[in-house]
Parts: C-alpha cells; sequence; structure tokens
C-alpha cells in the first residue's frame, strides 16, 4: 500500500507542476495580449465611422435572419491593426449589435485545450451575427450605432485629417432585398484615420436647395447621376439615376413600367455611401405637392 502510494506522490507531483505551468503561461500571455490589444492609435470618431461601415455591410451582408457573416474581408479592407479592430467591434458585440455562434467540439480533451486558447488568446471575432432589430432598421448605419452607444461628438474633430463637415452622413440606406456582400463597397481607411476616395473629397456638395417642380427634381436626378458616372458608381446605379430624372420630368399621368419601376426601386434600396448620401440631401430639399409624390416616395426607400 505504502509502495503504491509512494509511487503515485512523483505523478500526482509532476501533474501539479504542468498544471501550475499551463497556469503561468495562461496568464503572461492573456497580460501580454491584453497589452497589445489595448494599445489602439484610432480616435473615437474614427472608430465611430468604421463602427458604421462594419453594420452597413454586416447587415446587408445578413440577407436571412441568423445567418453567419464573415466580416474577414472588411478587416483586410480597413487595413488596421487588431488593437483598433477590436476598439471598434468590441463596443458592437457587447451592446448586442453582434451575435456570435460559439461551436465547440464534441471531445471533451480537444474542446478543454479550446477553451484555454480562448481565454489566454482572446481572440477578435471574424464572424458574427446580425441582431434581428439592427436587420431591420433601414435607417443610417450611425443611427444605428448611436442607438446602441449613444452620440459621439465631431465638432473638436480636425477636419483637415479626418471627415470633414460630412462625418457620419455617408453610410445612409438600406436593402431591402439583400445582395451585396459585407464590405463591397467599403472606403478604404488606414491607422491614421484618412478616408481615401470618399463622398468628402471631391464631393459634389449636394445641398438641401428647395426643390418645388417636377423640372427642377429632374435636373437634380440628373446631375447625380453624371456625377455616380463620374465616380464609376456601376452602371445600374447611373441608369437607375438617369429613370429617375426622366420620371421626374415626365407628365404626371405617365404611369412607369412595373419591371422597370421595380429593377430600378431594387438598385436604390442597394446602394449606399455618397450616391445614398447625395440622394437623400437631394429629397431633403423637396416640398410642396412634389414631396408626395409616388417618385419622392420611392427614391426615399
Amino acid at each position: 500500500m505504502e509502495s503504491a502510494l509512494g509511487s503515485l506522490i512523483p505523478i500526482v507531483v509532476v501533474l501539479i507542476v504542468i498544471l501550475i505551468a499551463l497556469v503561468v503561461v495562461v496568464v503572461v500571455v492573456r497580460t501580454l495580449r491584453g497589452a497589445y490589444l489595448g494599445r489602439v492609435e484610432l480616435d473615437k470618431p474614427t472608430i465611430r465611422e468604421l463602427q458604421a461601415q462594419l453594420t452597413d455591410a454586416a447587415r446587408r451582408a445578413s440577407i436571412q435572419p441568423g445567418q453567419e457573416v464573415d466580416i474577414a474581408p472588411f478587416w483586410r479592407k480597413t487595413g488596421i491593426r487588431e488593437p483598433d479592430r477590436r476598439a471598434v467591434i468590441q463596443p458592437l458585440i457587447e451592446n448586442h449589435v453582434f451575435g456570435w455562434y460559439e461551436r465547440t467540439r464534441a471531445d471533451a480533451t480537444m474542446r478543454f485545450f479550446d477553451n484555454v486558447g480562448r481565454l489566454m488568446w482572446n481572440p477578435t471575432r471574424t464572424k458574427v451575427v446580425v441582431s434581428q432589430w439592427v436587420r431591420e432598421d433601414h435607417r443610417a448605419a450611425t443611427i444605428v450605432i448611436e442607438q446602441a452607444l449613444g452620440p459621439v461628438y465631431f465638432g473638436d474633430v480636425d477636419e483637415s485629417t479626418t471627415f470633414g463637415d460630412r462625418a457620419g452622413r455617408d453610410f445612409i440606406g438600406g436593402d431591402r432585398v439583400g445582395g451585396d456582400k459585407a464590405g463591397g463597397d467599403i472606403t478604404k481607411i488606414n491607422a491614421a484615420g484618412s478616408v481615401a476616395g470618399s463622398a468628402n473629397q471631391g464631393h459634389n456638395n449636394f445641398q438641401s436647395s428647395p426643390i418645388t417642380t417636377s423640372t427642377e427634381l429632374s435636373s437634380a436626378l440628373a446631375n447625380l447621376s453624371s456625377q455616380a458616372a463620374l465616380r464609376n458608381e456601376g452602371d445600374d446605379v447611373v441608369t437607375a439615376l438617369r429613370w429617375a430624372a426622366t420620371m421626374a420630368a415626365a407628365a404626371d399621368g405617365d404611369v412607369p413600367d412595373a419591371r422597370d419601376q421595380a429593377k430600378h426601386q431594387r438598385t436604390l434600396d442597394r446602394t449606399s455611401g455618397w450616391v445614398r448620401t447625395s440622394l437623400s440631401a437631394i429629397l431633403e430639399g423637396v416640398s410642396g405637392a412634389l414631396a408626395s409624390s409616388w417618385l419622392v416616395e420611392l427614391l426615399r426607400g
């Protein structure tokens, strides 16, 4: 009995040493990993802008409830470091804008090591599930983010290095039918917080000027379609805007072809970013009897 007990002691000691060593490794790696993830370089307005982009892209890519969306392409497009990625996505997870599937393996040993690995490394999510209330909210992604995280003040931001006076307005619109890939039209943003090729650079400054006649609306839409063509927004988008300009100039009694209307409406519903922002700015200026026309209601989405 004593000999058997004596032979077990070294084994128990070895197991205890291994366990202590594992705990030490986990604590050390977790501490170093946490310190690295805390090195966020982006300022708060830039983080909020990226949150709006990510939410908009993921929502449009989420065609069905509970669908898992791969946001790894979005991270690659932004080119930002993982600490900044964490600063972008973690508040969205904590405030239930996104969820995720926690997959577990059947084998208990592998499940244990998976849990240790997650605890030690605390990985940044690359696949998320968009919350149902976010999927169904077709307003600007910035508004959805403000509902979850509260407003952010852009007034103290240096406009020469960040977004200018249109910050937070480039992500209006919704996709009622789906079809876009996550991040498919996301503007590339670097770690310094500057925007490359966005609507804030060289945009046409569509303002909410009064539009009270069909001729004025047609002219504004035709101008927008020309600007969209110059920006290479896509042939379907340019065609849809030209169609809208033509319909605005048509006689009030003219009825559009139902198939054309459905096709162009789907295109305009899917578009986001600069086109949707500019279109919204035009529609904000529509007043009088024109404000209740079928075309204006269609363009508002």
